[in-house]
């Protein structure tokens, strides 16, 4: 009687851990082929979604989300104020520039007066 009972509990574990495995196995299916049509531009996903028998409403309401999910990503890639913008850039290259000419306009006179003071140099000291 008692290995019956036992065999009769183990049974009614198996069978229960077997409907869960199922009902867990049928759930990831359902998500994977969720994601394959969220992967859908939104025209054929609304399209896929009604001929699956999903429930127009709920289907328009996660399509609403996820076009909202992406209309955020998309803000968020935009530069904002507080980043540099290309003009900016391009004035401080300017004015980089202008730096630039003025240091070598210094640099050609000094290197001028070296020359004049090495032939002043060379005439005070060969005559």
């Amino acid at each position: 009687v008692r290995t019956l009972q036992a065999l009769n509990k183990f049974y009614s574990v198996l069978n229960g851990l077997t409907e869960k495995g199922r009902e867990a196995a049928a759930q990831r299916t359902l998500m994977k082929k969720k994601q394959v049509v969220m992967d859908l531009p939104p025209e054929k996903r609304l399209r896929k979604l009604s001929d699956d028998g999903g429930e127009e409403e709920d289907l328009k309401a996660r399509l609403a989300q996820k076009e909202q999910e992406l209309m955020r990503k998309n803000l968020q890639l935009e530069p904002t104020s507080d980043q540099p913008k290309a003009s900016d850039f391009l004035q401080i290259i300017a004015q980089q520039t202008e730096e630039i000419a003025a240091l070598q306009a210094q640099v050609d006179i000094n290197d001028s007066k070296v020359k004049m003071m090495k032939s002043a140099i060379d005439t005070l000291t060969s005559g």
